[in-house]
C-alpha cells in the first residue's frame, strides 16, 4: 500500500495565479490539476481581491478532482506581497480558515 499526500502549490503574483493540484507517494510526484486565475498580489489588486483569488482559486481546484479539502496534506505559496502592509495576518487567518 501506497501513503499518497495531496498538496498544494500556489504561485501567486501581479499579473496571475497558478495553483496546483499534486498527488505524492513511493518518492514522486504528479501534477492532477493546474489552473490559472487573476493576479493576487495585494499590493497591486487590493487585499480582499487577492484573499478572494486565493480563496476562489482553492476551491476551483480542489472541487475539480474527487478529493474535500480535508485529503489536503500540505499547502506551499509563493505570494508576491503577502508580507507588506499587514498582508501577512489576512493571509494566515485565510488559510487557517480554509485549513
Amino acid at each position: 500500500m501506497t501513503d499518497k499526500k495531496y498538496i498544494i502549490g500556489i504561485d501567486g503574483g501581479g499579473t496571475k495565479t497558478d495553483i496546483a493540484l499534486a498527488v505524492t507517494a513511493c518518492g514522486q510526484t504528479d501534477i492532477i490539476t493546474k489552473k490559472t486565475f487573476k493576479a493576487s498580489n495585494p499590493n497591486d489588486v487590493g487585499l480582499n481581491n487577492a484573499l478572494n483569488v486565493i480563496s476562489d482559486g482553492l476551491d476551483d481546484v480542489i472541487s475539480s478532482s474527487s478529493l474535500d479539502i480535508n485529503d489536503i496534506a500540505s499547502v506551499f505559496g509563493g505570494l508576491a506581497g503577502c508580507i507588506s502592509r499587514g498582508n501577512r495576518e489576512a493571509f494566515l487567518e485565510l488559510f487557517q480558515n480554509k485549513f
